[in-house]
């Protein structure tokens, strides 16, 4: 899971079935904390880089 300031680089990732999916999570303008480099090969399976989901405590107590 990434998070503000967090970078994941997949660009180093061969695969041949499945995907590389990488949601950025803030704008350019944010300073990165932590930079994540994925390198090496995927023979199946999606390998998936994307922001924490709610929590159910979260959810109840979103305002409409």
């Amino acid at each position: 899971m990434t998070g503000p300031g967090i970078v994941v680089d997949a660009d180093d990732v061969t695969y041949s079935r499945g995907d590389v999916k990488v949601r950025p999570v803030t704008g350019p303008e944010a300073p990165v904390r932590l930079r994540v480099v994925l390198s090496g090969r995927s023979t199946g399976g999606d390998i998936v880089a994307r922001p924490p989901r709610h929590t159910p405590r979260q959810w109840l107590g979103r305002r409409r």
